[in-house]
């Protein structure tokens, strides 16, 4: 399986899977059965690997895997294999599921076991589930029910002991604040819900990180991602990040798009630029087109000021693309249509 999931990350195979679907979901619900614990954790990448591969059309593929993978989050004993398949999860439902209401039931699950006590491993990536399924729901959804019911637990898990889970949960606050803004709301709104002053007392710590037993650029690293959070949610900044496939650049902005963007990190590794380029399913979810056979043209000095300064015609109409998009999604995600 170890080399079957290196092609489908080495090359996009999604004529072979197509063709081959019935055969591989045979044998990794086999595995997921009966098989030891590393070949629960490659099983459980290659379910997500499929279903990154094939895209929209598997929903049935969450239904059929949905109870094996929720008796192991719910039932093993090893943590590191209870987090695999909360990942395996997550990713189907954030790729497979258009039912809105079945999406819920999954991010529901989740939050009813991370107000439990996990092991480390396992709350902070229930964390990183949980948030990724919210970058699909519709923002009311989100701003009504389910930030009230858990913008306290998740102060609660940032002061944690455990870089992780302090990174997992203060970017999955900073995605429900976003949202929050984005429909109008100020923080001065939350007071009955969280400390809010606590709250920013202790990201505004975190981002002063000084543990011994890490790297100075470790420490430089972590010091930098909190103060990405807390100026988000303090100072309403947008974080942005930048790819470039094939001389194409592609710009990432917000959390929700972050937050898809580190998924298909986490799971392409290797493969992250051939999927880009190739993969249909990734450029939908980004509303992106890529041209894998794209030749940059030449530019002198003066063109690539022109065209790539940031304050260039083409930088600022991209900028107003992104904020209309995120309108638009927003207007998606509540059943408005923008015209």
């Amino acid at each position: 399986m170890k080399g079957f999931n290196k092609a489908l990350l080495s090359n996009f195979c999604g004529e072979f899977v197509y063709q081959n679907r019935t055969t591989i979901l045979e044998f990794i619900r086999r595995i997921l059965k009966t098989g030891l614990d590393q070949e629960l954790s490659l099983a459980a990448t290659t379910l997500v690997l499929v279903t990154i591969t094939l895209g929209n059309g598997t929903e049935d593929l969450y239904d059929e895997f949905h109870d094996c993978l929720v008796d192991h989050i719910r039932n093993h004993e090893n943590a590191s294999i209870k987090a695999e398949m909360i990942m395996a999860l997550s990713g189907c439902c954030f790729l497979g599921v258009n039912d809105a209401e079945k999406a819920l039931k999954c991010v529901e699950l989740f939050q009813e076991l991370f107000f439990d006590e996990q092991p480390y491993v396992v709350q902070s990536q229930l964390v990183l589930g949980w948030s990724l399924l919210l970058t699909n729901l519709p923002s009311a959804e989100i701003v009504d029910v389910i930030l009230p019911e858990t913008i306290d637990r998740l102060a609660t898990l940032v002061a944690r002991e455990n870089t992780e889970i302090q990174l997992a949960t203060g970017e999955a606050l900073a995605l429900l604040l976003e949202v929050f803004k984005d429909e109008g709301h100020g923080l001065n709104e939350l007071s009955a819900h969280v400390d809010l002053d606590q709250l920013m007392i202790t990201l505004s710590e975190l981002t002063k990180e000084n543990s011994k037993h890490r790297t100075r650029k470790d420490r430089t690293q972590i010091r930098s991602e909190f103060k990405v959070i807390l100026d988000s949610i303090e100072l309403g900044y947008s974080p942005k990040e930048s790819a470039t496939f094939q001389h194409q650049k592609v710009d990432f902005e917000g959390w929700t798009e972050i937050r898809q963007l580190q998924f298909f990190r986490s799971y392409l590794q290797i493969g992250f630029y051939e999927h880009f380029l190739n993969n249909p399913v990734v450029q939908q979810v980004f509303d992106i087109q890529l041209n894998a056979n794209f030749v940059a043209s030449s530019l002198s000095s003066v063109q690539k000021r022109m065209t790539k300064s940031s304050n260039s015609v083409e930088a600022k109409a991209r900028t107003r693309f992104l904020a209309n998009k995120r309108k638009n999604r927003n207007a998606a995600r509540n059943g408005e249509v923008d015209e």
